[in-house]
């Protein structure tokens, strides 16, 4: 599998589960590339998770109970990791921005046999609807921030 060069524009989500996600599939998965991905200018209201990269996704049953504990636990082990290789994804979020329903609006759970790398941020700000402190889960991702990041990962 792969996917490369996609852009998503100019977008205004609203109550929505998810906002920007990539996710591939945790053991066993297929080797694969998804890269140069843009996802810019777009508002979020009330999401629950703005801004995803999972790699560690496991629908219904079969993965480990630490690759199950989504957006928790990041100890997933090599041989249970996504053999999906994703980088130069550009959260252009050259505005991306508004508020999430959950404390967690940024999420990078990415494969610590293929790490997530080659990451932009710029200018992200989202902070959580009901007040108090958004704070992001991020995991064997690198990369590059430019300009206000709210909250910060990289």
């Amino acid at each position: 599998m792969d996917l490369a060069s996609e852009a998503f524009l100019v977008a205004l989500l609203v109550g929505t589960q998810n906002g920007v996600r990539i996710k591939t599939k945790a053991h066993p998965s297929q080797p694969g590339n998804v890269a140069y991905i843009t996802f810019e200018h777009i508002e979020m209201e009330k999401v629950g998770n703005p801004i995803v990269i999972d790699q560690n996704y496991c629908p219904g049953h079969g993965c480990s109970e630490k690759v199950q504990i989504k957006h928790v636990k990041f100890d997933n082990n090599a041989s249970e990791s996504s053999q999906v290789q994703i980088n130069n994804v550009n959260f252009n979020l050259n505005n991306i921005w508004g508020t999430s329903s959950t404390k967690t609006p940024v999420t990078f759970n990415c494969s610590q046999s293929k790490p997530c790398y080659e990451i932009q941020l710029r200018d992200i700000n989202l902070s959580f609807d009901d007040g108090g402190p958004a704070n992001p889960l991020c995991s064997y991702v690198d990369g590059k921030a430019y300009g206000k990041q709210n909250p910060p990962c990289l």
